[in-house]
């Protein structure tokens, strides 16, 4: 018995120890495994292709540059402005038909009239519009003269009539206005062998051409009220008006040329500013774009389109057309290009964001060379505009030089 348990202990030592010897192995097996994969995920992310290391090296030393620039600057306010009439005129009728029957209705809201214009027609008889600060007050009868008559005789000549000049409704007058009568297809009624005007068939506004902002004499067999307006007439043109800021406002004054640009139907007219209001205690919006360029050191703060707000409430910049315009232009938005002030020559520039502040406070900009090092020089600065800022010290600095921008 003793050696048959002697002989079982053996094999249990044995096959334990083999065991042991296995579960090393598989340890070591299992360990090295792992160091190896660990150490080949070092070496990919260590080693890189050459085009990966060419892109790296680009990556890492790549600059945004542009050239340096020779042209005229410009410093410019671009402001948003509304196209409204300058003011409005209503015309009124006195005819006294009974009853008052518009019998025609010869224009309409937004058309563009002019001098000699047969607005509509009133129990079969005409109302003509022509140009004159007089209004019509009365029946024009034989040798009256006046104002009206005098501006009436202008008129008459204006449209290609023979008349004179008199002041006085005399028979050259009455020949004139009994052959524009004639061309619209009415005549003049008579005392005696003498033309009269009856009062309201003539209407006079103050600036013509304009145009009708407000129709209401009605249609066709609508009853006319005597003594009431029959339309609304744009008067004075038109008028662009922005709102601007104090630091918008340096620089401009009356006089100055205007470009109105109508983005939205592709035109552009040119004005001139006539007016510049200051609006108290009502906040700007600032309507034009701006670019702060406080921070660096000695340039132009009155940037085209700051937006800083100030305590007057900012101003009205009002802009009048060189040319008349016609009724499309009614309630328009525009841009208003405004040129501030120029460099009136070519200059040496660079983009705005080529231009840094080093710690002395002093304006520099970057150089790179051809090698591909750079060099930081110092510059003086001038006219801001276009995106572009002047550079004044030229002595290291060659049209076509890239600087660094950004």
């Amino acid at each position: 018995m003793s050696f048959l348990k002697k002989n079982y202990n053996k094999k249990i030592n044995s096959t334990e120890k083999n065991l042991i010897r296995r579960q090393k192995f598989l340890i070591i097996l299992t360990s090295s495994a792992l160091f190896l994969a660990i150490i080949g995920l070092v070496v990919s992310l260590m080693v890189k292709s050459p085009q990966q290391q060419i892109l790296d090296s680009q990556a890492q030393y790549t600059q945004i540059t542009a050239p340096v620039d020779q042209k005229i600057l410009q410093k410019k306010l671009i402001a948003r402005a509304t196209v409204n009439p300058a003011g409005s005129q209503n015309i009124y009728t006195f005819l006294q038909a009974s009853p008052s029957i518009v019998t025609g209705v010869f224009v309409s809201n937004g058309d563009e009239v002019h001098n000699g214009e047969l607005l509509a027609e009133i129990s079969g008889r005409p109302i003509m519009l022509f140009q004159g600060q007089t209004p019509a007050y009365r029946t024009i009868m034989p040798e009256d003269n006046g104002k009206d008559v005098a501006e009436l005789q202008t008129d008459l000549i204006n449209l290609g009539y023979s008349n004179s000049q008199s002041g006085t409704y005399d028979d050259s007058t009455q020949r004139a206005i009994s052959g524009y009568y004639a061309s619209l297809g009415y005549s003049l009624p008579d005392n005696n062998g003498k033309a009269y005007i009856p009062m309201g068939e003539l209407t006079f506004a103050s600036t013509l051409p304009s145009s009708v902002q407000k129709l209401s004499l009605g249609g066709v067999g609508d009853v006319a009220k005597t003594s009431s307006s029959i339309m609304e007439l744009n008067s004075g043109g038109f008028l662009a008006k922005a709102s601007i800021t104090q630091d918008q406002k340096e620089g401009l004054q009356p006089g100055m040329p205007v470009i109105l640009n109508d983005d939205i139907n592709n035109r552009k007219t040119s004005g001139k500013i006539t007016s510049i209001d200051l609006v108290k205690n009502q906040d700007t919006d600032g309507q034009t774009g701006s670019t702060d360029m406080s921070g660096l050191a000695g340039l132009d703060s009155s940037v085209t389109g700051t937006d800083d707000s100030n305590s007057n409430g900012g101003y009205t910049i009002t802009v009048k057309p060189n040319k008349s315009l016609d009724s499309s232009w009614n309630n328009i938005d525009v841009a208003l290009e405004i040129s501030i002030a120029s460099t009136g020559g070519a200059v040496l520039c660079v983009p705005q964001t080529a231009v840094k502040v080093n710690t002395d406070s002093q304006n520099y900009i970057t150089i790179k060379k051809s090698d591909g090092s750079t060099k930081d020089v110092t510059v003086q600065t001038g006219l801001i505009g276009d995106g572009f800022i002047e550079i004044k010290n030229t002595t290291d600095i060659n049209k076509g030089d890239l600087v660094v921008v950004g």
